[in-house]
């Protein structure tokens, strides 16, 4: 995925998502997820935080998929980041 982003966008990006702190969750106005199970990933009194500003993309895992597949997922990502750009502004 970061190389896919890398070739579209002209940079490197990484292939590693940010840590949520309590602090992190209490500022932000969303929490978006591509398809992980919030509870496979996070601690409860975490989740229970997140509880109203949880937006869940359901993407694709893109591990093991064709450059072409990758592609794709990167597509619906913007799609779903652009619609909720415009959604919440």
């Amino acid at each position: 995925m970061a190389e896919v982003f890398a070739r579209a966008y002209g940079m490197v990006v990484s292939s590693l998502g940010t840590m949520l702190t309590e602090e992190t969750v209490k500022e932000v106005d969303l929490v978006v997820t591509m398809g992980c199970s919030l509870e496979e990933v996070f601690p409860v009194p975490l989740i229970s935080l997140m509880a109203k500003k949880v937006v869940d993309c359901k993407i694709d895992d893109p591990r093991g998929r064709t450059i072409d597949d990758v592609r794709n997922i990167r597509t619906q990502i913007e799609e779903k980041v652009l619609s909720l750009f415009k959604k919440n502004n």
